[in-house]
């Protein structure tokens, strides 16, 4: 029995570890850690989000043939807006207006591949209009909208102890 939790954990660990060593240097980008202090669903900060939603894309789709760090690195800055959607208002509504924002920001502190861009700017599909062209794209919709409703209804919390494993493994604690 402990060999089995003790295997699990190890297996949990590798993935965590795996996870890091592709969104480490995005992490640790002070801009990025500045998405906590914006909420998103209620009371869920930008940053969690976009973590969760990122490892779930990781966990699942880590050993296929999709391009795992352009998946990776775009669902991370998916949400990359860094203003407070509830109280900032814009002429278009947050829905159209945040992809935008968010793929102006990671264009202004990251180099971004066009798989990258086209994940940022259409992940709100459909409501984007224009169909994504890679199936990375669709992974981050599809995530982007499991993620928010566990937010939504509070099941994300179960994600805290992996998000702060992620963030030690990153570096980020202590900035």
């Amino acid at each position: 029995k402990g060999m089995v939790i003790n295997m699990i954990k190890t297996e949990k660990d590798l993935l965590i570890k795996q996870y890091c060593e592709i969104v480490a240097p995005v992490l640790r980008q002070p801009s990025v850690l500045e998405m906590r202090d914006y909420p998103i669903h209620g009371k869920t900060d930008c940053l969690f989000h976009s973590v969760y939603v990122s490892f779930c894309c990781f966990r699942a789709f880590r050993n296929s043939k999709l391009d795992i760090k352009s998946l990776v690195t775009g669902s991370l800055l998916h949400d990359f807006f860094l203003y407070n959607w509830y109280t900032t208002k814009h002429d278009e509504f947050h829905a159209y207006y945040h992809p935008k924002k968010s793929l102006e920001n990671a264009k202004r502190f990251f180099e971004i591949n066009p798989l990258e861009e086209e994940i940022i700017r259409k992940h709100m599909w459909p409501m984007t209009i224009s169909l994504p062209r890679h199936k990375e794209t669709y992974v981050v919709t599809f995530f982007d909208k499991y993620c928010a409703i566990a937010d939504i209804v509070k099941t994300s919390g179960k994600f805290v102890p992996v998000y702060e494993r992620i963030l030690k493994e990153a570096g980020v604690y202590g900035e």
